[in-house]
């Protein structure tokens, strides 16, 4: 977007997504730009008259209306709508209470959803039918809810999410509303507790982009989840670049748009970001231009605005179509932390990309796909998936996949190696990280036939992908080869025990992932005959990586261990 600013809400009205007001620099704002899919280009347009934050906005026959919110005086009951036909605001009748709500349109009415009023969250739900100018109450929300997350699918209105009134106590509950029968119902709970998410409906399907985890002591998610209505159950897709959350949200031929949002709950952005449900892809990439002049700016003198960001060519997946439908991923990526540690670049984006890959080219169906992110990448959510779900279902005729990407961390005392999940802490990895070892030993006792662990991490200490305790000496010599306990293991890793994993900071990737990917994407089969066993992706892997590790000027050598590198993974 042309301004940064976050609590801004968004709508998409003829193929054209509008974002209005927010907080831009300390100041509530009446702001309205509007995006162009088509041209690529934003147009800033007149002013709402009101400037607020966390406004009721919803699309009523093609016009937009923005219902309460927060201003600098306090919460505000004031309704508005602007007509892009004429570029004209107009006033209309005041909300009957005065607060910040969710937007929602259901048979021609406006509906205002929870949010907070004097000082408390609230349940309230109120209709305004535009032909009357008239409010009225409808049934309350089961559950009290600030900053929540609202869509309409099917004729319903979803609510989902936020947090109590102190701020310190997120919701992960979603409850439906019928306006036929003015009632709410319960819905099956989301994959976390979140505040602050966007979330709408794209091809019969609710999709929950970004929030927070209350308090703000990590940064926003960058998670993308699905809620299917009519199975009633949820599914992870490929993440977002940026994680954030309070961003602007619409849909525009079945593409979600968000923009804006705060990625740190410090600072505000102007990034937009693009998602497409049908390719599960999220843009790497997008230009955008401001065409008219800003308020105060002489015409001539209009300022540009750009955002770009690295587009990877192992983004794009060809798909095999090789089901093996007892075969089982269990993929993992932590970028940022709880503890304040170094984030590890890129992780979370690598995790979405390979549980990606692992349906696409290794054959593994979506539902045996296991996909922890940020803060559902807990110790506590490993050893469900690991030492429950996983030896529930695999049997003697699966292949199992363990991927993570995020950091590592060696023990200092006794030298053995350890990952660290979200909560992980490498003061106290005993009690909050998660042994290689013990790794090793859980999936060797898989009644699986083979099992497949790709490592993006290092243990060195000394950084990339590694962290140890502050004030210890960086450089620890963690244990050697891992010890095979059987023939089903094989083992590739990012790095010698003694080295660093980088990224491809052009490429958007952990270094070692993105020539894995590359190379099942296609780049390892040197005699073109469609197959691939470990052994050939390895070689590919082990090339590309010392090569690119020498070019930054280190070393960076990843490791095979295995007793059947002949493995064919398709």
């Amino acid at each position: 977007m042309p301004t940064r600013r976050y609590l801004a809400r968004g709508a998409a009205i003829n193929g054209i997504f509008y974002v209005v007001g927010g907080h831009d620099n300390d100041l509530d704002v009446g702001t309205l730009e509007a995006f162009d899919p088509s041209s690529g280009r934003w147009r800033r347009l007149r002013p709402m008259p009101t400037p607020r934050n966390t406004s009721a906005v919803g699309a009523v026959d093609g016009k937009l209306y923005v219902a309460g919110g927060w201003s600098r005086s306090g919460h505000v009951a004031t309704l508005e709508v602007y007509d892009p036909a004429r570029d004209r605001w107009e006033s209309r009748s005041r909300m009957p209470m005065a607060r910040n709500a969710m937007g929602a349109v259901v048979g021609g009415l406006f509906y205002a959803v929870g949010g907070t009023a004097s000082g408390n969250c609230t349940n309230a739900l109120h209709a305004y039918d535009p032909r009357t100018d008239t409010w009225s109450e409808k049934a309350s929300l089961s559950t009290a809810r600030c900053t929540l997350s609202v869509a309409v699918h099917g004729g319903k209105i979803y609510a989902a999410g936020g947090n109590d009134t102190s701020g310190l106590h997120p919701y992960s509950s979603m409850e439906v509303y019928d306006p036929s029968a003015d009632s709410w119902s319960g819905l099956p709970d989301m994959p976390a507790p979140l505040s602050g998410a966007s979330l709408e409906s794209v091809d019969g399907r609710l999709f929950l982009v970004g929030g927070f985890v209350s308090p703000r002591k990590t940064p926003p998610s960058s998670g993308v989840a699905s809620y299917d209505p009519a199975a009633r159950i949820w599914a992870m897709h490929s993440p977002m670049l940026v994680g954030r959350d309070c961003m602007a949200s619409g849909v525009i031929r079945g593409t979600l748009y968000v923009a804006g949002g705060t990625p740190d709950g410090r600072t505000m952005t102007s990034l937009l970001e693009t998602y497409d449900p049908r390719r599960d892809k999220v843009s790497r990439e997008v230009r955008t231009t401001m065409l008219a002049p800003v308020s105060g700016i002489p015409q001539g003198q209009d300022r540009r605005f750009s955002y770009q960001t690295p587009r990877s060519d192992v983004d794009n997946v060809v798909d095999r179509r090789r089901k093996r439908d007892k075969d089982f991923a269990l993929v993992m990526g932590v970028e940022h932390y709880r503890s304040a540690i170094p984030r590890a670049d890129f992780a979370e984006s690598d995790a979405g990309y390979f549980g990606r890959y692992a349906t696409k080219v290794l054959g593994v169906p979506q539902e045996n796909v296991i996909l922890l992110t940020g803060a559902k990448a807990t110790r506590a959510d490993l050893e469900r998936y690991l030492e429950e779900w996983l030896p529930r279902n695999a049997d003697k005729d699966s292949r199992v996949y363990f991927y993570f990407a995020g950091h590592g961390a060696p023990d200092p005392a006794k030298g053995t190696a350890y990952l660290l999940p979200w909560d992980g802490d490498p003061s106290f990895l005993k009690t909050s990280a998660y042994p290689l070892s013990k790794l090793y030993e859980r999936l060797e006792a898989l009644p699986s036939k083979e099992v497949v662990v790709m490592l993006d991490a290092c243990f060195s200490g000394v950084g990339g992908r590694s962290v140890i305790a502050q004030g210890l000496r960086p450089l620890v010599m963690v244990a050697d080869a891992p010890k095979l306990l059987g023939s089903k293991l094989s083992i590739l890793t990012a790095a010698a025990r003694d080295q660093v994993a980088g990224s491809l900071m052009d490429q958007g990737h952990g270094m070692f992932t993105y020539y894995l990917l590359k190379g099942m994407n296609g780049a390892a089969d040197e005699d073109g005959d469609g197959s691939l066993a470990l052994s050939d992706l390895f070689r590919y892997v082990h090339a590309n990586v010392q090569r690119s590790a020498h070019r930054q000027n280190r070393e960076q050598t990843p490791q095979l261990f295995s007793r059947t590198g002949h493995l064919e993974l398709y």
